[in-house]
């Protein structure tokens, strides 16, 4: 079974019988008021009834306070399902949430070694191994999103970003240019796609970007302010360039 079919995401239909059960209390206290007797219906399977709801009533109840935040219920998913991966790297991004970044790194980990497959693990250990400066353990990581899933248009510029950061400029372009392609509408990746090249003083290429973010996103303050900044420096340095030409 490719699911599990006991999710309770998949138990709404289960509510019919519920539902039922109640309409049959209901429509045995309205016979007994007219005096109605009712053939398929009597006061032990009221009580029946009644001792079934209770019981599942006080699981919800106590369910519920599982469903209070992601930690206690991915901590509880875990308790009761250790082999599942998807549960472990779930519980991983929550304990990242707090901020704790050991055991957010040891449950992806776990999951990884559980599923091995699973790109959206991989990235979010790159994320975390970036939060403790481990640049090369994110590359690593980053690079086997890729090549899981090649198109994973997050896991290719979170790589551009990771080699710009370590000045490997062309490398960093080479990952941002597929990430545009691959998604044209991808705002993040055109913003560090212009940042790349206005730090290699390509300022017409990176003014085309920040403009492409401004029509995907008017109104973006931090666009238009650099957009406004790139404009400036490339007057600048088109006026140093006109200063240094002798007659």
């Amino acid at each position: 079974v490719p699911i599990n079919p006991f999710a309770e995401r998949y138990l709404y239909l289960p509510i019919v019988g519920f539902i039922i059960m109640f309409a049959v209390c209901i429509e045995y206290l309205i016979a007994e008021k007219l005096k109605i007797r009712l053939g398929y219906v009597n006061r032990y399977m009221l009580v029946f009834f009644l001792v079934i709801s209770t019981i599942f009533s006080f699981s919800v109840v106590k369910r519920n306070s599982i469903w209070k935040d992601n930690y206690l219920l991915w901590s509880d998913t875990v308790a009761k399902m250790p082999n599942s991966s998807r549960a472990h790297t779930n519980l991983g991004f929550a304990y990242y949430n707090r901020r704790r970044i050991d055991e957010a790194i040891g449950e992806y980990l776990t999951a990884i070694k559980l599923r091995f497959g699973d790109e959206v693990t991989h990235l979010n250990l790159a994320v975390a191994y970036l939060e403790q400066g481990r640049y090369n353990d994110e590359i690593y990581e980053l690079k086997t999103a890729l090549r899981l899933k090649p198109d994973y248009v997050k896991a290719r510029n979170n790589l551009g970003v990771a080699y710009a950061r370590q000045g490997l400029f062309d490398q960093a372009l080479k990952e941002l240019l597929v990430a545009v392609r691959l998604a044209p509408d991808d705002i993040y990746a055109h913003y560090n796609l212009g940042r790349i090249y206005s730090k290699q003083g390509r300022y017409d290429e990176a003014i085309d970007q920040f403009n492409i973010i401004l029509t995907l996103k008017p109104g973006d303050k931090e666009a238009y302010h650099k957009l406004k900044v790139l404009v400036e420096k490339k007057k600048g340095h088109e006026g140093e360039s006109a200063s240094n030409v002798h007659p």
